[in-house]
């Protein structure tokens, strides 16, 4: 379950270190607490990844076409953005069966074999997987486990018209739904790539293309580059907000227990900022969270230091 709204996150974090407001004479700018609410994450995911790895870990399974060694990576799956530099292991079904599935040795393209039979090996290229031999099995899948990439973070910053929004544009539903600095930010050209996402944070398009910086601050529209099948998931939302960044989201990808560690981690960025006296408190307190969250997920079986015993007058037979 993603991690509460981040503007939401944003405001407990405001709260918390007493910059409660922004105007053009105080406060910080939302673009800082974007930035420092990315740094967060990035600082509390890196360090679950140093030390339990797995965490983050997850499994697709793809259909492969017979005849066709190439097997392209569903790049449109926001877990499996990535993907080709993140793959763990690779396995095969001749007919999609689970207990069919045998492990695919990882080859180089110089070891690629084109006759037709059962695949023994991959190797990645041009962002496809490439089996080899040629499957030529009728119903045949590809099962990857990888190592997913969380979605960067951004506030709500417009809530689309869905209706009116299409492969050439995103419009924005009115002033009431767009975040202050959100029109500024793309008419001085600092917006390249946005992504949409619905109302919990499921991203419905990614590496959307901003194209320029002419946008209509009357009708709302702001030209850019989005696929068809973007516009199905749109339509298809009940409610969708446009957010800066080629993959981002509102909501992130964090296991719950990490809400504390960043919200504070935010909080503290702040304090850091504006010199508080607090900063210290809130580093110990940080520290704290950190180690807590990581001791959550240690595997009994993996984690634990065996200790021998070196008495045998312990050991009882039955």
């Amino acid at each position: 379950m993603p991690l509460q709204r981040s503007d939401l996150i944003v405001r407990d974090a405001r709260l918390q270190s007493g910059d409660k407001f922004y105007s053009s004479t105080a406060g910080v700018r939302l673009s800082e607490w974007q930035r420092y609410l990315n740094e967060v994450q990035t600082a509390i995911f890196q360090k679950i990844l140093n030390t339990h790895a797995s965490v983050f870990n997850r499994q697709i399974v793809v259909p492969v076409t017979s005849g066709s060694a190439n097997v392209p990576i569903p790049a449109t799956n926001p877990n499996a953005v990535n993907l080709k530099g993140n793959i763990i292991n690779v396995s095969y079904s001749f007919d999609g069966n689970p207990q069919n599935y045998y492990k695919l040795n990882l080859r180089s393209p110089s070891q690629e074999i084109s006759y037709p039979a059962y695949p023994e090996g991959y190797f990645l290229r041009d962002g496809q997987i490439v089996l080899t031999p040629i499957p030529n099995q009728p119903s045949g899948m590809l099962r990857i486990d990888f190592q997913y990439d969380i979605p960067a973070l951004d506030v709500r910053r417009a809530k689309l018209n869905v209706n009116t929004t299409n492969v050439g544009q995103l419009v924005f539903l009115n002033d009431a739904t767009i975040v202050t600095e959100t029109e500024d930010d793309i008419s001085n050209g600092l917006v390249d790539y946005m992504s949409v996402v619905d109302r919990d944070g499921v991203i419905l398009a990614q590496n959307v293309l901003v194209v320029g910086t002419v946008y209509n601050r009357s009708t709302k529209v702001l030209p850019a580059i989005l696929t068809a099948e973007n516009i199905t998931a749109i339509q298809a939302a009940v409610d969708a907000w446009a957010v800066f960044g080629s993959f981002t989201t509102t909501h992130s990808q964090l296991p719950d227990n990490c809400l504390r560690y960043v919200t504070h981690g935010l909080s503290r960025f702040v304090q850091m900022r504006d010199s508080n006296s607090e900063v210290t408190v809130t580093k110990e307190h940080l520290k704290e969270l950190e180690d807590e969250i990581v001791a959550s997920f240690a595997d009994l079986e993996e984690d634990t230091t065996p200790i021998p015993i070196l008495d045998r007058s312990f050991i009882y037979e039955l």
